[in-house]
């Protein structure tokens, strides 16, 4: 079963126009003479992505549907967010530093000096979950929303 064009519409415009993993701004309809342009631009035009795959059960529902660039779209696959979000981060060279010392003393429990200790800390506490642009845009609609109900 296919979106129909309301619905599409609809996301995009729920959505801002805004490719929800990356922010940037969709184009909503290709050139006329779209064979001339290289493969780059056209990856700003607006596609929509199932959060949850349509392989793993994933609906048609608006709340499962979002608006995206086609390089984020191909970039996702089939994955759930939360696959996405882990292949994203485990390409953060933070988080592969922590994982490879994370590793590293696992398999020896060798004494540390203070300054190594000291960064290895520090790298334990750095923040690297990603979040995307359109999740932020989301939990500002819920709390806009709340305190239109209150």
């Amino acid at each position: 079963m296919s979106i129909s064009a309301t619905k599409r519409l609809r996301i995009l415009q729920r959505d801002e126009f805004a490719c929800f993993y990356c922010g940037r701004t969709l184009h909503l309809n290709y050139p006329v003479d779209h064979q001339n342009f290289t493969h780059p631009d056209l990856m700003d035009y607006a596609a929509l992505d199932h959060l949850d795959p349509q392989r793993s059960g994933g609906s048609h529902h608006d709340d499962n549907l979002v608006a995206c660039c086609r390089a984020c779209n191909s970039s996702k696959g089939g994955r759930t967010l939360e696959a996405y979000r882990f292949s994203l981060e485990m390409k953060n060279p933070i988080v592969q530093a922590r994982e490879a010392l994370k590793y590293a003393r696992s398999l020896v429990q060798l004494p540390m000096d203070a300054e190594l200790l000291a960064a290895v800390t520090l790298l334990e506490q750095q923040n690297t979950g990603i979040i995307f642009p359109g999740e932020q845009k989301a939990a500002l609609r819920l709390q806009t929303n709340v305190g239109d109900v209150a």
